[in-house]
C-alpha cells in the first residue's frame, strides 16, 4: 500500500463472535463494550502510525440508517477512536446511496492495485471470506465508486447524532 487504505461498509449489524467487546455488547454490557473497542482500537496504533509515516491515507465511508440502532452507537464510539488514530472516517446516509446497486455490499481497496470484496452470511452477517478484484478495468469501477462515495460522505467530525 502506497497511498490510500478505503473501506467502505454498508451493513448495519455485524456478527462478531469471539470479540470482546462484541460479546459484551450482546450481553448487554453496553459501556464495557464502549471501553474494549476503544482499547482494541488502541492497541492498533503502531499499524496506524506506520501508515501514516508512510504517507498512506486510512479512509472508511460508513453507510448509516437513522435512528441509529445500539450496535451502531457502540460502533462509532469505536469509529472516534479511529478517527483520533488517523483514520478519515467519512459517513453517508442511506438514502444518499439509493441509486447505488443493491448488491454493493462492503469492501476494501488498497491503492488502484488490488480490492476485496466481503461476503457475509445473513441475517447475522457473519464474514464468511470474500473475492479478490486484481482486474485493471474491475478495479478501475471499485476506484470510481469509491471516489463518488467520498464526494458524498460527510467527515465524522461534521456528524451531528446522539451516541448514547
Amino acid at each position: 500500500m502506497e497511498d490510500r487504505f478505503f473501506k467502505f461498509e454498508r451493513l448495519q449489524y455485524y456478527s462478531q463472535p469471539g470479540t470482546p467487546s462484541y460479546e459484551a455488547l450482546e450481553q448487554g454490557r453496553f459501556f464495557k463494550a464502549l471501553r474494549l473497542v476503544q482499547e482494541s482500537i488502541k492497541a492498533e496504533a503502531g499499524a496506524y502510525s506506520s501508515a501514516r509515516g508512510r504517507g498512506v491515507d486510512l479512509v472508511r465511508v460508513r453507510v448509516v440508517e437513522l435512528p441509529l440502532s445500539r450496535y451502531l452507537r457502540y460502533e462509532f464510539v469505536g469509529y472516534l477512536t479511529n478517527h483520533e488514530m488517523g483514520e478519515d472516517v467519512r459517513v453517508l446516509e442511506a438514502a444518499d446511496c439509493r441509486d447505488l446497486p443493491e448488491r454493493l455490499g462492503d469492501f476494501l481497496l488498497f491503492d488502484d492495485k488490488a480490492g476485496l470484496i466481503h461476503n457475509y452470511i445473513p441475517p447475522q452477517n457473519i464474514q464468511d471470506g470474500g473475492w479478490l478484484v486484481d482486474d485493471a478495468s474491475e478495479l478501475a469501477k471499485l476506484t470510481a465508486l469509491a471516489e463518488t462515495l467520498l464526494a458524498r460522505s460527510v467527515p465524522l467530525d461534521e456528524v451531528r447524532f446522539e451516541l448514547g
